[in-house]
């Protein structure tokens, strides 16, 4: 289960990289198109064989898409890798992290000062993120699945 549905959203990514306008036209009621409903086909495809209703399949794959999507959003703006060519942006974002590292220090966000947002470089792999984050989220959902 985790291999095809892993393989598939993979490919969903790559997609919606590839149009960034994607992921802006999922809520406005345009059309399904058949790219999109291939993929569609190919999810239901990755989870045919799981012992589930109809309703627990649809719901993990919505899990998944929605996680996808939002981690393609968060690459497309910037929110995992920024783009460092800029003096402004640069100067923005230490100006945002000495706030941070203010409020951390005056102990207003004990749990953030525990994972190393104070930061704010947001400069992990957005590959290696994507992969670790699906890891977790498939493996939740097959621990969930086998009770």
């Amino acid at each position: 289960m985790a291999r095809g549905v892993a393989r598939t959203h993979r490919s969903n990514r790559a997609a919606a990289l590839r149009h960034p306008w994607l992921p802006a036209t999922r809520d406005t009621g345009c059309p399904v198109g058949p790219a999109s409903l291939k993929r569609m086909d190919e999810s239901a495809a990755a989870v045919r064989g799981l012992d589930a209703d109809g309703a627990v399949l649809r719901a993990l794959i919505l899990a998944v898409d929605t996680f996808t999507l939002g981690h393609v959003m968060a690459e497309l703006s910037g929110g995992i890798r920024r783009r460092t060519t800029e003096e402004a942006d640069t100067a923005r974002r230490a100006a945002t992290t000495e706030y941070v590292q203010k409020q951390i220090d005056a102990g207003r966000l004990p749990h953030l000062a525990e994972t190393g947002f104070s930061e704010l470089r947001h400069n992990d792999d957005p590959e290696s993120s994507f992969e670790r984050g699906l890891d977790w989220l498939l493996t939740g959902a097959a621990g969930s699945l086998t009770k």
